[in-house]
């Protein structure tokens, strides 16, 4: 500590490691925290038929997807919840990522999942898209959405900034029961960090549903 103050914090860089670091210890200390008798699975394709038939029991749903690539997650979905009420809404802008993703040591650049702007092509009138960055689609979307059955709200956002926004804006349609999914979990300074940041922030509780190798998927019901 001595050296530090002699040299001042202001010199240390600012650094996605250090970062890392600083979050890392409270990751550690939020799984000993809520992931104590939690179901584990394989993965997404094992976590999702539980939480739809043990959870949801296959009732009626609104499932919003942030971050839908090529639909892989929304097609598996409404494959899953067969009830005729459920609308599945995915958000996405087919451009790819609109800034750099530090994914770990891995790099992914502005523009990766680009899908030239197609969006997936999925037959069932339940399911519909909004292209677009998530700042100027989702106001308008939210000032006309009246939620039907179980809010679901699946988070693929990969970013921090994306992942916070879409928190923060659909606070007042997750009342508790409303279940929230996370794709990119492990990725403590994005996804993680923003979780953590929203539920202190608007003061929300909830309980782990359910846990995918390596963390990173987790399903969340808010209290």
């Amino acid at each position: 500590m001595g050296l530090l103050k002699k040299i001042g914090l202001r010199c240390i860089p600012d650094s996605n490691l250090i970062r890392y670091g600083a979050w890392l210890g409270q990751f550690r200390t939020w799984k000993k925290q809520y992931l104590q008798g939690v179901p584990w699975f394989k993965s997404r394709e094992e976590l999702y038929p539980h939480l739809n038939g043990k959870i949801l029991q296959n009732g009626p749903i609104s499932y919003l997807e942030f971050g839908v690539y090529k639909g892989s997650s929304i097609r598996s979905w409404s494959q899953l919840n067969t009830c005729p009420e459920s609308r599945f809404v995915g958000f996405d802008t087919f451009r790819g990522l609109p800034e750099t993703w530090h994914k770990g040591a891995e790099v992914m650049k502005a523009g990766t999942f680009d899908t030239g702007g197609q969006v997936p092509q999925i037959d069932d009138s339940r399911v519909s898209f909004v292209a677009g960055l998530f700042q100027d689609t989702l106001p308008g979307f939210l000032r006309d959405f009246s939620p039907s059955g179980t809010v679901v709200l699946h988070n693929d956002s990969d970013l921090y900034s994306a992942t916070l926004y879409t928190l923060a804006l659909c606070n007042p349609i997750l009342p508790a029961g409303s279940i929230i999914i996370f794709d990119e979990f492990q990725c403590i300074l994005h996804e993680y960090r923003a979780f953590e940041d929203w539920t202190a922030a608007f003061l929300r509780k909830f309980e782990v549903l359910g846990v995918t190798t390596n963390y990173t998927q987790v399903a969340v019901k808010l209290l």
